[in-house]
């Protein structure tokens, strides 16, 4: 049997008191899917006018956080919730920073070496938008299987790259 890990850690900075209070306020929840008093509030909490993640949460927090002066870290030592950390993120700029941009790095690791067990992807946060590049080389690789031979677009959430087909030894 193998063990599956989803790992990530960052730190924000130089919060002020009335962000501690909040982030303590929101971090301090926990529920299960059936504790439906404690989601409402929690959804209350997270909700933006722009986006309403907590709509599609199961549990919460699911990831660790310390709080050390005007620091919090927030990490998953084994297995955290990337989407959850996204949304909590998100509502953090939304209510107190919503000129910022946070990124986040998520790895994928498995305790053995078997194949495809391992990855992972990026998160961009702000007050607006919450972007993974998780499914880029999937899309990426969709382009390439239906035969493109010249420069390709390819989108995926609000973002567009174009993939570059060169011959061997063509620069552009």
């Amino acid at each position: 049997m193998a063990d599956n890990y989803t790992q990530f850690s960052f730190n924000l900075y130089d919060l002020t008191k009335a962000e501690i209070k909040w982030i303590k306020k929101v971090l301090s929840l926990c529920f299960d899917p059936g504790d439906y008093r404690t989601f409402k509030e929690l959804a209350k909490l997270l909700s933006t006018k722009i986006n309403r993640p907590a709509g599609e949460l199961e549990y919460w927090p699911e990831f660790e956080w310390e709080l050390e002066k005007d620091t919090i870290r927030i990490y998953a030592t084994e297995s955290g919730n990337e989407v959850n950390v996204a949304a909590f993120v998100h509502a953090f700029l939304f209510n107190f920073r919503p000129k910022e941009i946070v990124t986040f790095g998520v790895a994928y690791t498995c305790s053995k070496m078997r194949a495809d067990e391992f990855g992972g992807q990026e998160w961009v946060i702000t007050a607006h938008d919450i972007i993974s590049t998780g499914g880029i080389a999937h899309n990426i690789y969709e382009a390439l299987a239906r035969g493109h031979t010249k420069d390709t677009k390819v989108s995926f959430s609000s973002i567009d790259l174009t993939i570059h087909k060169f011959k061997r030894g063509e620069r552009k």
